[in-house]
């Protein structure tokens, strides 16, 4: 992790590319954490800032899909990001938000479920 907090630098060249501070070997032995997880979990800070899939890339075979689960207080997840495009049925996001709010009409019939909670979780 650099100074400022990041996994990766953003290159100073043309694109969105970046310049990881981390070996390949390290990358991959994420991705086996990952295949040995049930769930992947993250905050809507990370949802917002990186646009991830949340994926198993491990390339080996599962037994079942591992859950996608993103804490999203105020509901902010945007039905365009990636991690809800790729949802099928994988997807748990927990907020607070009210659902009877007409941009949230749609929600329910998504392939992804909504989990309204009560803590208050700093993300």
């Amino acid at each position: 992790m650099t100074l400022d907090g990041q996994l990766a630098l953003v290159k100073q060249s043309k694109g969105n590319d970046r310049e990881w501070i981390t070996s390949e070997e390290s990358r991959a032995e994420v991705q086996k954490l990952r295949h040995a997880s049930d769930a992947l979990l993250t905050g809507i800070g990370t949802i917002l800032a990186d646009d991830p899939l949340l994926g198993d890339r491990s390339g080996m075979q599962r037994r079942r899909k591992s859950l996608r689960v993103v804490l999203d207080s105020q509901l902010r997840l945007s039905p365009k990001s990636r991690v809800v495009k790729s949802a099928d049925e994988d997807l748990l996001v927990f907020h607070r938000s009210p659902l009877s709010r007409p941009k949230f009409a749609n929600f329910r019939k998504q392939a992804w479920r909504l989990s309204d909670f009560r803590l208050r979780v700093d993300c």
